[in-house]
């Protein structure tokens, strides 16, 4: 029978047994020694690297995964007519400037919105700017600055050679430096108005500037370059008001495990639909924090896809699926700081694209009137006749109205789709049926997407239906 006093006795016997066989090690020679020391050293090292991937991967962790989505932001002004011409001018300024600045409005303003024409003997919006001062300068200054030098050298024993080497020892040094310090600084004041009426639609007055300081003037940039910096500042202040703009997003992404971490690469290659069906696909994460992870991906994707939208109706659909997903992540873990930011931030995204749905359904109401005056009654699809300097019916950079649901003869539909998971088709083979389709016509509008949902059609197969549509 073997009680606590016998074990102890035994652990004791175990020690001292150690200690004798230590105790005979000692004679070996040195290099072995060491050699020894190495293989253990590198054994328990060896236990690191996973030890530290797998930390990384708890939640967000050290090893952050980033991604950057594109949104659209709408204007202060959503113009109703759609013939600009850009006059830029200027008692203050050299030569060439004014029609730098003019041409580079004109650029911004026509890529951000298709439906604008540049006219410019007698445009429909005359967007005029006056620049009453734009100024450079450079100056030397002599500052006191903080920097790491060699203060001294120590004489130190070295055990080893058993001689005394020189050993450099730095310090923080108060130190007198040329600093080149170059500002700029343009003012201007801007109106965008009705030719026809005469009305100002937007006005305003920006004055960007510049300022920097480069030690001994290493990397200063020339007058003529802060002197495009300003231009180039003024323009970017002045086409938000007339013209939706793109903002980059800068988006983390959670990674509970490999799995979930070995689909943010899709994300990364904005494979987001892609991305979207396998993380629906998989079991829920026995662990909920860690699943909370996981749905919070899910409304990346969703927010993804959302700013990838051609019509502003499906972004906001999106969007809101977005939303809905953070709301589920930061419930299942309260406690998680980077869920909170997306809440804030897909709500100002809602905001905006609702602001840039009702800008552009009051366009298409302002265009029906006429369009209905012209168009000849059995040819949709005929061009309308139009006066003398009349614009045509230009298209908005995101489209507010449903496609229609009409197919052409053949097209796979909604329908279809709603057909086919009602009889029973599993969903990997409706997934290959609307992969290997030949045309397709799905309706993906807000009211589209929402007979899919209502006839529970899966988001899996729903951003399969998305991909397809944008294949075409």
């Amino acid at each position: 029978m073997v009680d606590g006093r016998t074990e102890d006795t035994d652990m004791v016997s175990n020690q001292l047994t150690t200690y004798t066989a230590l105790r005979r090690i000692r004679p070996m020679r040195r290099a072995y020694r060491v050699l020894c020391l190495a293989v253990l050293v590198s054994g328990v090292c060896a236990l690191v690297p996973s030890q530290v991937t797998a930390q990384f991967r708890k939640g967000f962790g050290q090893g952050l995964f980033e991604v950057t989505l594109t949104r659209t932001r709408p204007p202060a002004v959503y113009l109703m007519k759609t013939g600009i011409g850009v006059q830029v001018t200027s008692p203050v300024t050299r030569p060439g400037v004014t029609e730098r600045m003019a041409s580079a409005i004109e650029s911004e303003l026509v890529s951000n919105d298709p439906r604008l024409t540049l006219q410019k003997n007698k445009p429909q919006i005359a967007v005029v700017c006056n620049v009453s001062r734009l100024d450079t300068n450079q100056k030397v200054e002599m500052k006191s600055v903080s920097v790491t030098k060699q203060t001294r050298t120590d004489r130190v024993y070295n055990a080893k050679t058993k001689k005394y080497d020189d050993k450099p020892v730095f310090g923080v040094v108060q130190e007198i430096q040329n600093t080149v310090v170059v500002t700029g600084d343009i003012s201007l004041t801007y109106q965008a108005r009705d030719q026809a009426t005469g009305a100002v639609i937007d006005s305003g007055t920006f004055s960007p500037t510049y300022r920097k300081e480069f030690t001994n003037g290493v990397g200063a940039l020339s007058s003529a370059d802060v002197e495009q910096w300003l231009i180039q500042a003024a323009v970017l202040q002045v086409v938000p008001r007339l013209a939706p703009t793109k903002e980059p997003v800068k988006i983390q992404m959670g990674r509970p495990n490999d799995a979930v971490d070995n689909l943010n690469k899709l994300g990364q290659a904005g494979l987001w639909s892609r991305m979207l069906e396998q993380l629906e696909a998989m079991p829920a994460l026995k662990d909920r924090g860690k699943d909370a992870y996981r749905q919070y991906n899910i409304g990346v994707a969703y927010e993804a896809i959302g700013y990838q939208s051609a019509e502003v109706g499906s972004a906001i659909t999106f969007l809101e699926q977005a939303a809905a997903q953070y709301g589920k992540a930061i419930e299942m873990k309260p406690d998680e700081k980077y869920f909170r930011e997306p809440q804030a931030r897909i709500a100002t995204a809602i905001a905006s694209y609702n602001t840039l749905e009702q800008q552009i359904a009051s366009y298409d109401r302002a265009r029906k009137p006429a369009a209905r005056a012209s168009a000849a009654p059995l040819a949709r699809s005929a061009a309308p006749a139009r006066s003398a300097g009349a614009q045509p019916a230009a298209t908005p950079p995101l489209a507010a109205a449903p496609r229609s649901s009409a197919a052409s003869k053949g097209s796979f539909e909604n329908s279809h789709v709603i057909d086919l998971l009602k009889s029973g088709l599993d969903e990997a083979n409706l997934l290959a049926t609307i992969k290997e389709a030949r045309t397709v016509s799905f309706d993906l509008s807000p009211d589209g997407l929402k007979q899919l949902l209502s006839n529970k059609v899966p988001n899996r197969i729903i951003a399969a239906m998305r991909a397809k549509q944008s294949a075409r």
